[in-house]
């Protein structure tokens, strides 16, 4: 037994041994690689042409179906409004309808009652800038009572994204010749 643990302890520390020599005798320096990473910004500056918005009606009745009826004839005025305006109609969708009910409270904090809130809220895309704020004025006076996150935009983002893309290139080329000079 003695025997078998010595000739394994022997194999052992041999095996470690060969892995600490050289994989190859005669190897040659790999040869230096020189990289350089440069980064490049390009900016574009456009006037937007589009508009992104929620436009939405909140009401309160006693009973949900109050609450539903009073909404539809409000939300339906404010989309007549929204299209009087030149909204196509392709570029008015509702984003949201939620009705619930709410408890009342007296100053004692005791349940008075409930009352049932109805939202109902139109997304619009407006491509006439021009007319955005006679639209929330007509949309206002329809109805609307909450109107959320104008967002502005650009419809057709392409030629401009690419002319950022070329100037971002001649920047990163720019800087690029700018760190080679020194070593040349």
């Amino acid at each position: 037994m003695r025997t078998k643990f010595f000739a394994f302890a022997v194999l052992a520390l041999a095996l470690v041994l060969s892995a600490c020599g050289p994989t190859t005798i005669n190897q040659e320096a790999q040869p230096v690689v020189r990289t350089l990473n440069v980064n490049g910004s390009g900016q574009v500056f456009l006037t937007p042409d589009i508009a992104y918005i929620y436009i939405g009606v909140h009401s309160e009745a006693a009973t949900a179906s109050e609450a539903v009826d009073a909404n539809k004839v409000q939300t339906t005025a404010v989309i007549d409004a929204i299209k009087a305006a030149g909204v196509a109609e392709k570029d008015i969708n509702t984003s949201n309808f939620s009705i619930w009910p709410s408890q009342q409270y007296s100053p004692e904090g005791v349940v008075t009652g409930s009352i049932y809130m109805v939202d109902n809220t139109v997304y619009i895309v407006v491509r006439d800038l021009a007319s955005l704020g006679d639209l929330l004025d007509s949309t206002i006076s329809a109805g609307a009572n909450t109107i959320n996150s104008i967002q502005f935009d650009i419809a057709d983002k392409k030629d401009a994204i690419k002319e950022a893309r070329a100037k971002a290139v001649e920047d990163a080329k720019a800087q690029a010749k700018n760190w080679l000079m020194p070593l040349v």
